[in-house]
């Protein structure tokens, strides 16, 4: 199989699409100018990719809307309560003396972080083995959410212990292992490859081998890509789509941007490598690169960088009248810089990730999955995409076993100890 050549340089950026700049334009009620400047501007988005939905939540009755919100009943799991590290907005300013038009904020805006609050608590009651439900909000019953932190999700979870199995692995196997499991994003196609060509290793691994494998599933009518991307063909037509996505990682180890990679400097450097490559858009690019972020391939820090896909952008057409002078990417990590204030502000209690707080991937994401639940909560309140059904129900996966992050975060510890003193505490109330 030839490798995809088809290749941008990494230093050309691509023009926003058309529209994009203006998506808010329909808002107009204007806000207070304050002093802050968020660093980095990055602008655009894709518009072919849908929020992930891989993890696993529950069935109730109070929506959270934006007035009240009903609180657990008490019982006597421990919220996982340690002093998050949030950076302050002082921190993040980059332009002194330049006065910026703040965001304003919506009705809907609370609703952000009542969501959060309410989606981690399930996460925590499942996995301190509370029965079902998790939860009083009907529509977070019904209907299929991804986790308030994108690591915990099932799919990332997986990818995670994967990286961390081996203690010895070179950088092209790492990057390889990654990239050929997040390419098809699906955790039964990449057990295929596996059972079928053993351990992945980028020395010796054979692409012809693995379109083989995959060229049979399909003939068997086994999807092989996960329903959370849709992932764009590269080839021309009549050709697989899998055969061109194993072509175009073919291409990238040929160019040792796994080793590129690894001597990278930050998030944004390996986003912008990544979208050099055809068919990584904007918003496809900046995942890859918090997913081998995961891994020991690199070790950049999250609230450096992000890019807001088309989720999150409906949902900030909906939780904004308007964003001001900001962009999209710089709201959203307007909105990380303030999450202590808002959760304090609305009686929440959020620990956050044993301690860590929600970074500017984890708010785009829940811009997202807020778009989403509004559809049910707020089905007259239409966002710029114009969407208003919920396509995917919840369905139980039965326990959740305790989770593994990436040792470079420190957490296991403090996991390790919760598990262990709130196992069996949980209670369906």
């Amino acid at each position: 199989m030839p490798p995809i050549r088809a290749k941008r340089p990494a230093s050309v950026r691509r023009s926003p699409a058309a529209g994009e700049s203006t998506i808010f334009g329909l808002f107009t009620m204007a806000s207070a100018a304050e002093q802050y400047v968020p660093a980095g501007r990055p602008s655009g988005s894709d518009s072919m990719i849908s929020g992930d939905e891989d993890a696993d939540q529950p069935r109730g009755r109070h929506p959270l809307r934006c007035d009240s919100v009903r609180s657990w009943p008490a019982h006597s799991l421990q919220l996982a309560v340690v002093k998050m590290n949030v950076p302050s907005r002082a921190s993040r300013l980059r332009t002194v003396g330049v006065r910026t038009i703040a965001p304003s904020p919506s009705d809907l805006y609370p609703i952000v972080w009542r969501f959060a609050a309410e989606r981690h608590s399930i996460y925590l009651r499942r996995m301190a083995g509370g029965e079902n439900p998790w939860t009083a909000d009907p529509v977070l019953r019904e209907y299929r959410f991804t986790n308030a932190f994108r690591a915990a999700d099932r799919v990332s979870q997986y990818l995670i212990r994967m990286s961390y199995e081996e203690d010895e692995v070179c950088a092209p196997t790492v990057f390889l292992r990654s990239m050929l499991f997040k390419l098809f994003n699906k955790i039964e196609t990449w057990q295929s490859i596996v059972d079928k060509l053993g351990p992945v290793h980028a020395g010796d691994f054979d692409f012809d081998a693995c379109d083989r494998v995959l060229t049979n599933l399909r003939g068997r009518r086994t999807s092989i890509y996960s329903g959370a991307y849709i992932m764009p063909s590269v080839g021309p037509a009549g050709v697989p789509k899998h055969r061109t996505h194993l072509g175009l990682l073919k291409s990238m180890m040929a160019d040792e941007l796994p080793q590129r990679l690894a001597e990278s400097t930050s998030l944004s450097s390996v986003y912008e490598q990544l979208l050099s490559y055809r068919s990584l858009g904007r918003f496809l690019a900046f995942q890859f690169a918090i997913d081998l972020n995961y891994t020991r391939l690199t070790n950049h820090q999250e609230a450096d960088f992000v890019v807001a896909g088309p989720g999150a952008l409906d949902g900030l057409s909906k939780c904004f009248s308007s964003l001001g002078s900001f962009s999209a990417e710089e709201t959203i990590r307007w909105m990380t810089d303030r999450q202590e204030e808002e959760f304090s502000k609305l009686g929440l209690q959020f620990g956050g990730l044993w301690g860590r707080p929600l970074q500017p991937i984890d708010v785009q994401n829940l811009l997202c999955e807020v778009s989403k639940y509004t559809r049910a909560t707020h089905p007259s309140i239409v966002g710029a995409a114009g969407r208003t059904r919920i396509k995917r129900r919840f369905r139980s996966s039965g326990d959740l076993a305790p989770p593994f992050f990436p040792p470079k975060w420190e957490l296991n510890g403090r996991v390790g100890s919760w598990v262990a003193s709130n196992a069996g505490s949980s209670s369906g109330g």
